[in-house]
């Protein structure tokens, strides 16, 4: 069985510090967009299938259409589906930001009982004082 360490408390490991806890769902940033979206875009058979045929339209004399009427529509469906999708990629950077600048309490406990049930996991800790907690986390997917 493989996976990983997670060091609960003061045992931090050896170096001593804790990991970076951001959490990410944007898919592309500044740089990445353009070419990933082409790519995307492209991998589709029906995409592929009309460029090729726009690409021969433009050779003079091949087609008795004229030497717009694929490239064109298939430009504005390719530039409408990459809006859309830097509109959805900017709302998920921002609720990252919104996610990430959230509050949350720091645990340095000790873990007493570990209970999975249902997609849900809940976590029984004491503190300093004996005072018991139980936190229940929603579990979106488990690991395998």
């Amino acid at each position: 069985m493989s996976g990983r360490q997670v060091f609960i408390g003061k045992d931090q490991g050896k170096t001593g510090k804790y990991v970076k806890n951001r959490i990410t769902t944007a898919r592309y940033n500044f740089l990445t967009f353009f070419p990933l979206q082409l790519f995307e875009q492209f991998k589709k058979a029906a995409n592929i299938y009309f460029l090729f045929i726009g690409a021969l339209q433009q050779i003079p004399g091949l087609s008795p259409t004229g030497q717009f009427t694929t490239i064109g529509p298939l430009a504005i469906f390719v530039f409408l589906s990459m809006v859309r999708e830097a509109y959805d990629d900017i709302k998920r950077h921002r609720r990252d930001i919104k996610e990430n600048e959230r509050e949350t309490d720091v645990f340095d406990g000790t873990v007493n009982l570990i209970i999975f049930l249902k997609k849900k996991m809940y976590i029984y800790n004491q503190n300093k004082n004996r005072l018991g907690y139980v936190r229940n986390v929603k579990i979106s997917k488990l690991e395998k």
